[in-house]
C-alpha cells in the first residue's frame, strides 16, 4: 500500500511539473535566485558584523578573525563568479534580470571590501581602516536595503 500511495506521488509531482510552462519555471527559478541572492547578502553582512564585533570584544582571536573573513571573501567571490557566468552565457534574457544580477554582484563587491578593510584593521590597528570598514558596512546596508526592497 505504501509503494502504490509513494508512486501516486511521484506521478502527481511529474505531471504538475509538466503542466507548468517555460515560461512559469523560468519565473519560479528567477524568484528563487532573488530569493538565495537576498539571503546570501543579508547573512553575509551580519557574519561579516558578528565576526568584527567578536574580534572587538576579544572573543575571537586575530589569527580566527582572519581565518573567518578570508572565508567570507572567498565564498563571496565564488558566488559572484556564478552570478557573472549567468551573465556572460546570456542565461538571463529581461533587462530587469540582468540589472538584479549586476546590482547583487555590486553588494557583494562591497561586502568583500567591508571584510578587507577589517582585516587590515586587525593587521594594523590603524584607525583609518576601522573607519572604512564603518562606512563600507553602512553603505553595504543602504545598498541590501535598496536591492531587498527593505528601503521602501
Amino acid at each position: 500500500m505504501k509503494k502504490i500511495i509513494l508512486l501516486f506521488a511521484v506521478a502527481a509531482i511529474s505531471f504538475s511539473s509538466m503542466a507548468q510552462s517555460c515560461e512559469e519555471r523560468e519565473t519560479n527559478l528567477l524568484n528563487t535566485l532573488g530569493g538565495l541572492s537576498a539571503g546570501f547578502m543579508y547573512n553575509t553582512y551580519l557574519s561579516i558584523g558578528s565576526v568584527s564585533d567578536a574580534y572587538v570584544k576579544e572573543v575571537y582571536t586575530k589569527e580566527n578573525t582572519l581565518a573567518l573573513l578570508e572565508e567570507q571573501v572567498n565564498l563571496i567571490e565564488n558566488i559572484r563568479k556564478m552570478l557573472n557566468e549567468l551573465l556572460e552565457k546570456k542565461s538571463l534574457t529581461a533587462a530587469d534580470d540582468q540589472r538584479f544580477v549586476k546590482e547583487t554582484m555590486e553588494v557583494m563587491k562591497g561586502l568583500q571590501q567591508q571584510a578587507r578593510f577589517f582585516k587590515e584593521y586587525v593587521n594594523t590597528k590603524d584607525n583609518t581602516k576601522a573607519t572604512s570598514y564603518e562606512n563600507q558596512r553602512q553603505s553595504n546596508w543602504k545598498n541590501i536595503s535598496k536591492l531587498m526592497g527593505l528601503d521602501e
